[in-house]
């Protein structure tokens, strides 16, 4: 009877697979560690679910409008002025265009009407001369429904 081999040529003790680990342990552990040895904040599935508003939202909403309003001062000053650059930010479309638009926005690029000063102000999403202010976040077991797509990643990097 010919020995048995794993999918990597190399004979195969276990009947029929190869077992490396699994790819929790190897994969997603390591990096929620490497990124909270960076000064990221882990969110459990449950507490990133509860700060996205539902898994229609891939986007942190109550972390958001915080920051938002703390990062642009006199731009943002309402949580309605904050919903509304969030919904900006959810109709990037996924493709090249989408993310050079992202990209924009995270630039500091994008801008805000002010009321109060009948003008457009650049708006901040993040600071890069003051990374203290800023919020990082790292999720896993991430589920997001798009219309009648779920999409789920194993680990998702927030700001």
């Amino acid at each position: 009877m010919p020995e048995r081999r794993g999918y990597n040529g190399y004979p195969d003790p276990g009947g029929g697979t190869l077992r490396l680990g699994g790819e929790r342990h190897t994969v997603q552990e390591p990096l929620i560690r490497y990124a909270q040895e960076a000064g990221w904040t882990y969110l459990p599935p449950q507490e990133a679910l509860r700060l996205r508003g539902g898994e229609d939202s891939p986007i942190l909403k109550m972390v958001l409008v915080k920051q938002l309003q703390r990062l642009n001062h006199g731009v943002v000053d309402s949580v309605a002025k904050a919903e509304e650059v969030i919904a900006r930010l959810v109709r990037v479309r996924p493709n090249i265009e989408g993310n050079f638009k992202a990209w924009e926005y995270l630039k500091g690029l994008k801008t805000v009407f002010v009321e109060a000063e009948r003008r457009e102000k650049n708006l901040c999403l993040l600071d890069p001369y003051h990374p203290e202010v800023n919020a990082f976040h790292i999720a896993d077991e991430f589920r997001f429904i798009s219309g009648p797509t779920v999409i789920r990643a194993d680990v998702v990097l927030l700001t």
